[in-house]
């Protein structure tokens, strides 16, 4: 008698687990630096591929990822308000 499969067995599952928690991860990189990039794009006027390879030569000097320099540059333009605010009002 053949028994029906309802459910791959649990090492699939796991694999495949892993695999959609890579690809969300790279995902989440992947916005974060488009975030990053469209800021600089905008605030020096470089192309997308300038910006991109500024980032890249960055990250290799610095010895970081790509996500670590985009994070910063992203964070570096947020508290820029706050603090041009804070100049004004002091």
């Amino acid at each position: 008698m053949n028994a029906i499969r309802l459910a791959p067995p649990a090492t699939e599952v796991e694999v495949l687990r892993r695999e959609v928690e890579k690809l969300t991860q790279k995902l989440a990189a992947r916005r974060i630096l488009e975030r990053a990039k469209a800021i600089l794009q905008a605030e020096f006027g470089w192309t997308e591929e300038e910006t991109y390879l500024r980032i890249r030569r960055l990250s290799r000097q610095n010895r970081v990822p790509m996500r670590e320099v985009a994070i910063l540059v992203i964070e570096s333009r947020e508290t820029r308000p706050t603090e041009q605010a804070e100049r004004r009002a002091g």
